[in-house]
């Protein structure tokens, strides 16, 4: 039974349903139509990291031997990655190093765009470069810099993610947020509560993944 608010189903309704398994951009590390979020400690190389995903996914094969940190990619998939945090040599210097360092091929698949720092709110431009480009995996490093609000308040953080999730239901496209931790918790260790606007963002997100420098 469904209505506009809600859907009943019942426990013999649900052993019966035809339910897809979760479809993976990289096993058991990123799945694939989940809001994601990658965050860490300063000097973790999240941006790197987040490229190097984004173009590993975009040149895989079907051999069974692209991966990501050992974690499998089952299908090559078109990626936009969208710089907000350095200027555009340095994202060019990050991608050259990368382009040369795994070997990078099948370039078509991978779209960069970095926006200038005279944006103050980065989601309009987002949205029509996802819309025009229309990639599967969308990498915004990140999510600090996609706004001038507050992301450790609430109330401001809230319409970011609102930007977001209308994003995902026009295009279909899977989001991954790069993200900080908060200064001066290292004596927290690797807790997602670490994570700037952590408990909106932790009730908004589906997929979490922490990244430590060691």
């Amino acid at each position: 039974m469904q209505d506009d608010a809600y859907t009943i189903i019942t426990a013999e309704e649900a052993s019966s349903m035809d339910v897809p398994d979760v479809e993976w951009i990289v096993e058991g590390f990123l799945p694939l139509g989940f809001k994601a979020i990658l965050s860490g400690t300063t000097g973790s190389n999240k941006s790197y990291a987040s490229m190097e995903l984004g173009m590993r996914v975009a040149d895989a094969n079907e051999d069974g031997f692209s991966e990501f940190l050992h974690y499998k990619i089952p299908r090559s998939i078109k990626v936009l990655y969208v710089n907000i945090e350095v200027k555009l040599d340095e994202m060019l210097r990050r991608y050259q190093r990368l382009e040369k360092s795994i070997g990078f091929k099948e370039k078509q698949n991978f779209i960069m765009i970095s926006l200038k720092e005279s944006f103050v709110d980065a989601w309009p431009v987002i949205k029509d470069a996802t819309i025009r480009l229309n990639p599967e995996l969308l990498i915004i490093d990140n999510l600090y810099s996609s706004s001038d609000k507050n992301m450790s308040k609430q109330q401001e953080l809230k319409p970011v993610l609102k930007n977001i999730d209308g994003l995902m239901e026009v295009t279909g496209v899977t989001p991954l947020l790069i993200h900080h931790f908060n200064k001066a918790t290292g004596e927290m260790g690797m807790e997602i509560d670490r994570m700037q606007g952590a408990s909106t963002l932790q009730n908004w997100a589906e997929y979490i993944i922490l990244l430590s420098f060691t």
